[in-house]
């Protein structure tokens, strides 16, 4: 009974800071009406809330009676780092519960070196600093990831297979560590802070050196059984096609990426390379219609994927961003064709994205994570 009663109130202290976290500024009685709990028990948590650090009165709202007190999430009591993990570089950042970016990291990293993970812990060692309010690390990673367990799975681009990378820097770091693929990362991010929080069913898809994707459901990212849900880049739109970097023939990846597109240039004599292609987009219309055959392939790829999941919008991000406009037309027009399902009319999101973007969104792995393991380290702990 005991422990069903303390397993309640952790339970209840989620879901309000989660709802302050996505819904707020919001009142007392506003949170008590929306999750279905009492008053009593919302003033009850919402001061455990305020003492953790957790959160703050953000500003007050005139009533008849006295002012309301509308509740948001710190800003400075606590935070969490997050980081983008390249082949050669590695991007941190430092971001709060509201989303905001409060310190900027860079570091040259080498993630096919003797120790990896010995040099990553080097480096986010030095970033972590003072723990004090440190939520924890949240790291993304391109690849198939299983964030439960705080594995990789297999990470082509950063040479890793079956590498147990949480546990590993958690007691090297003296701090939780989480790990996810990039991409579920950046969907978890605007679930809690993007342009997208107010939906609980949506779809990202990000465009740049490859092609990935995910969705959110019943606002919780899908993970699929082994974690490998959402590699829209990898279905298959000509199995005679060019070769992608997973070691088959005609994914869509192949065909809607920046290195695909500048090899499609290179061998019609187009362009020397992306941005060459790029450049001359303006004005060639060869290359223009480069890019438009990318985004057809693009778009009933998608018609097929936005009608499976029907999300409320789709949310283009990444640094293929840039040249969305390019290939927005083509996507929109296959997308159309559907005369069934919501492919025909989900509103799509240009969202720009960099480095420290996709950081930020790694920093949701430990922001959005339950809050009994979001327990902020304090001076005190670190004596």
């Amino acid at each position: 009974m005991r422990g069903s009663l303390k397993r309640m109130r952790s339970d209840n202290r989620s879901m309000v800071l989660d709802y302050v976290v996505r819904q707020g500024p919001a009142a007392r009685l506003d949170i008590a009406k929306a999750l279905g709990l009492s008053p009593a028990t919302i003033t009850t948590v919402v001061r455990e809330l305020v003492d953790g650090g957790l959160v703050e009165v953000v500003d007050s709202e005139q009533t008849t009676g006295r002012p309301r007190e509308l509740f948001g999430p710190s800003a400075s009591s606590v935070h969490a780092i997050g980081v983008k993990l390249m082949a050669h570089r590695v991007v941190g950042v430092r971001v709060n519960y509201r989303g905001e970016v409060t310190g900027e990291m860079e570091h040259a990293y080498d993630s096919r070196g003797p120790r990896p993970l010995d040099a990553l812990a080097e480096v986010l060692t030095a970033w972590t600093g003072d723990r004090s309010g440190l939520l924890g690390v949240g790291i993304g990673i391109s690849g198939i990831v299983d964030a439960r367990r705080g594995r990789v799975v297999g990470a082509p681009r950063l040479g890793w297979n079956d590498l147990d990378v949480a546990a590993e820097l958690s007691d090297r770091l003296g701090t939780r560590v989480r790990i996810d693929n990039d991409v579920m990362a950046l969907a978890l991010a605007h679930a809690l802070y993007g342009p997208a929080r107010q939906h609980d069913h949506f779809m990202i898809l990000t465009l740049g050196s490859g092609l990935g994707s995910a969705v959110i459901a019943a606002g919780a990212v899908q993970r699929g059984a082994r974690g490998a849900a959402g590699e829209l880049g990898h279905v298959t739109v000509d199995a005679g096609g060019p070769e992608c970097g997973c070691g088959a023939r005609g994914c869509l990846e192949a065909y809607v990426s920046e290195p695909a597109l500048a090899a499609e240039a290179a061998r019609a004599g187009l362009a020397t390379d992306f941005e060459d292609l790029l450049d001359k987009a303006a004005s060639e219309p060869r290359a223009r219609a480069l890019f438009e055959r990318a985004g057809t392939r693009l778009g009933r790829v998608l018609q097929t994927a936005v009608n499976l999941v029907d999300p409320a919008v789709l949310i283009v991000s990444g640094e293929g961003v840039r040249w969305w406009p390019l290939v927005a037309d083509a996507v929109r027009a296959e997308l159309r064709r559907a005369k069934a399902g919501s492919a025909g009319s989900v509103p799509l999101i240009p969202d720009d994205l960099d480095d420290r973007g996709w950081a930020r969104g790694a920093a949701a792995c430990v922001l959005s994570a339950p809050l009994e393991t979001t327990t902020p380290h304090t001076k005190e702990r670190q004596r």
